[in-house]
């Protein structure tokens, strides 16, 4: 994926406010992601990831960063139920 330089990550804060108060969020490379989440989905087909998921991960008292794992093939509604269950409890 395209790598954040300097302060870049501060154009996507709309949408990790949004990705943060979902609790984990998975995108796909398509329009209805698209019209959700611009920027982030712009750089997954820039990248050539079809699926996306992304996990905040909490510190203390609020998110401290972002776990994002990329798919460059699409994924199976069982394999994304296997891999938030096995995510998502421990961050």
């Amino acid at each position: 994926m395209k790598e954040w330089k300097e302060l870049d990550y501060l154009n996507y804060g709309e949408e990790i406010q949004k990705i943060n108060a979902s609790k984990y969020i998975m995108l796909e490379d398509s329009d209805k992601d698209m019209r959700s989440f611009p920027k982030f989905v712009w750089v997954m087909h820039n990248s050539g990831i079809k699926f996306a998921c992304f996990y905040p991960i909490i510190g203390v008292h609020e998110p401290v960063g972002m776990l994002i794992i990329g798919y460059r093939d699409k994924v199976t509604p069982v394999d994304l139920e296997y891999i938030r269950r096995l995510i998502y409890p421990t961050i």
